[in-house]
């Protein structure tokens, strides 16, 4: 299940980064996180100082995405059992 979930997170992120790339191109980076306010997911998976940092502790993108998969289903099915 993990694998099939973490495929299509895969598959949406890779459009997710190409739409993201194209509006961080545009956005100055002074405002992008004006207000306080966070960024979020798609924009920090796509921020060049986070792979630089992944790169260095030796983490790959892919493991990243797979592991929020992953912790994504076992959220949901924690969630069914409490319900």
């Amino acid at each position: 299940m993990a694998a099939i979930v973490g495929k299509t997170v895969d598959s949406k992120l890779a459009v997710a980064n190409q739409q993201a790339a194209l509006f961080l191109q545009r956005r100055p980076m002074r405002t992008r996180f004006a207000g306080n306010q966070e960024p979020d997911l798609v924009e920090l998976l796509t921020d060049p100082m986070l792979h630089r940092l992944l790169a260095s502790d030796g983490i790959k993108s892919d493991h990243l995405i797979d592991l929020i998969a992953d912790v994504k289903v076992r959220l949901a099915r924690r969630e069914r059992v409490a319900s």
